[in-house]
């Protein structure tokens, strides 16, 4: 899903800024969308609560 996201926000945008010769404030505008869209992503799969069953250090085995 990131990678669609970034050619959608990221690389299109700025391949038709190019082309269309657009200043720099849509670059900038462009690269502002891409932060808030990949934190609303982050946001949405944290919400889904799926790091709760994560194990960042694995317990040792009872000997």
């Amino acid at each position: 899903s990131r990678l669609v996201l970034v050619f959608m926000v990221m690389i299109a945008p700025l391949l038709a800024g190019v082309w269309l010769g657009l200043g720099l404030y849509y670059f900038w505008a462009v690269s502002c969308t891409f932060l808030v869209m990949l934190s609303l992503v982050g946001w949405w799969r944290f919400r889904q609560g799926k790091w709760r069953n994560m194990l960042v250090v694995e317990k040792r085995p009872s000997a």
